[in-house]
């Protein structure tokens, strides 16, 4: 059975692609050798807000958020789009 495509099952989808993406090539990344072609193919290109403190007498929060992408993280995108458009 196909999923159907509204906006909250695409946007699973491609989380998941993405996170299954980033997985990968970070797993792969440890198994490769060290080369030049290793750090530029592997390499983390980071987005994210850094550490936001919330200091209250009573309550102390900090909150930061991070993404991450590389290769694989881009092609398996891909992959869910195509996946998701020839279906």
């Amino acid at each position: 059975m196909l999923l159907k495509r509204t906006t909250s099952n695409v946007l699973i989808v491609l989380t998941l692609g993405a996170a299954f993406g980033t997985l990968l090539g970070s797993i792969i990344k440890v198994i490769v050798p060290d080369s030049n072609v290793k750090t530029i193919l592997f390499k983390d290109i980071v987005f994210g807000l850094d550490s936001i403190k919330l200091n209250l007498v009573f309550l102390r929060l900090g909150f930061s958020f991070h993404v991450v992408f590389n290769v694989f993280t881009v092609f398996f995108v891909f992959l869910m789009i195509y996946l998701l458009i020839k279906h």
